[in-house]
């Protein structure tokens, strides 16, 4: 998945991360060392970003788009939306990836990599335990579907509609009306203003 260039600032991505519930009390410096050393990256619809034997050792942040979460054998586990991360299971155990992450629609995502995962997150109490939290949450999750329990009922999220290009917004518009005879005259343009010339 290679790096692309939205257009986006350093400053403007800070912002966004700021934004993000679970960064917030990353101190500033700690920030701008996450920026410098992540990088954005454009995932298409369907395709799997990380999964067991499979993607990069980083965590992700969805900046834009949905993410459907699922285990190898099928049962999804969630959807994740805008503001939301995955992958930190993997980085807190140190082992595999344990699912499949796969891009429900277009998404672009903010990888920040496993060194600096572990040396401005982890690091942070506050940051540490929140993902702690997230951590134990979804790994309770795992273990009670792998021990027989009913995976969660999941409601999949609209997809947005793709934009129409310019030549299926003009097929939308009407058909002129047929005019028959001559067509009306043109109105004649305005006169300009005499202009008065004085000694």
């Amino acid at each position: 998945m290679p790096t692309i260039n939205t257009g986006m600032t350093e400053q403007q991505l800070e912002n966004e991360l700021t934004q993000v519930r679970l960064l917030s009390a990353l101190t500033y410096p700690a920030l701008r060392r996450v920026v410098e050393q992540g990088r954005l990256i454009q995932v298409p619809e369907g395709r799997v970003i990380v999964g067991p034997g499979f993607g990069s050792t980083g965590l992700f942040v969805i900046m834009d788009g949905t993410v459907a979460v699922s285990l190898p054998f099928g049962p999804g586990l969630a959807y994740l939306a805008k503001g939301e991360i995955f992958g930190e299971m993997a980085l807190l155990e140190g082992t595999e990836r344990t699912a499949y992450c796969r891009a429900y629609s277009d998404c672009l995502l903010f990888e920040i990599p496993y060194g600096s995962f572990h040396a401005d997150l982890a690091a942070n109490p506050v940051v540490h335990q929140a993902v702690d939290q997230l951590y134990a949450r979804r790994r309770e999750m795992n273990q009670a579907i792998l021990s027989g329990g009913p995976p969660p009922d999941l409601t999949p999220p609209e997809k947005p509609e793709p934009a129409a290009s310019p030549a299926e917004a003009d097929s939308d518009q009407p058909p002129a009306a047929a005019t028959s005879g001559p067509a009306p005259a043109k109105p004649e343009a305005p006169k300009p203003p005499p202009v008065y010339v004085t000694a």
